[in-house]
C-alpha cells in the first residue's frame, strides 16, 4: 500500500477524533456509530486486508475508543506515514508548541509501544483540529 498524504492523515485523524463519543451518555449513540462504522470501512480501504484483519485482531477486546486510537497509531507510522525526504522520521502533523518539536504520531505514547490520546498528550491537539474541521 503506498503511503498516505498528508491532507488523508489530517483528515483520517478528524474523523478519528469525531468518532469517539462525546461524552459516557453518548455511547452508542446514533451519531457515535454512523461516524464509528465509516471510521473503520474508511480504514479498510486505506490499508490491504491483511493489514487490516491484524489491526482488527490486534484489538478485538478494546473498547471502541482504544481500537480508533490503536488505528490512528498504525496509520501515523510507516509505512503509510511517508518518512520525510532525506530524513529517517514520518512526516510530521504539528508542531508541538509545549516542547518545541514537530509531532508525526500523535496516537503514539511517549515510550512509543502503546496508543495515546493524543488530546490528553498535547494541550495543542484540540487546537490542530479546530483549525481542521470545515467551517460552516
Amino acid at each position: 500500500m503506498p503511503a498516505l498524504d498528508k491532507k488523508t492523515l489530517l483528515a483520517m485523524t478528524v474523523l478519528a477524533e469525531e468518532a469517539k463519543p462525546l461524552n459516557d451518555d453518548e455511547w452508542g449513540s446514533e451519531r457515535n456509530v454512523t461516524l464509528e462504522n465509516a471510521f473503520f470501512s474508511l480504514v479498510a480501504v486505506l490499508v490491504s486486508d491483511d493489514e487490516f484483519e491484524r489491526m482488527t485482531d490486534a484489538t478485538h477486546k478494546a473498547t471502541s475508543e482504544e481500537r480508533i486510537n490503536y488505528f490512528m497509531n498504525c496509520l501515523f507510522e510507516p509505512p503509510y506515514n511517508a518518512i520525510k525526504e532525506g530524513e529517517d522520521v514520518p512526516e510530521g502533523l504539528f508542531l508541538s508548541v509545549s516542547s518545541g518539536i514537530e509531532i508525526y504520531n500523535p496516537y503514539a505514547s511517549c515510550c512509543g509501544r502503546f496508543p495515546a490520546e493524543p488530546s490528553k498528550e498535547y494541550p495543542e491537539f484540540k487546537v490542530l483540529l479546530d483549525s481542521l474541521k470545515p467551517k460552516i
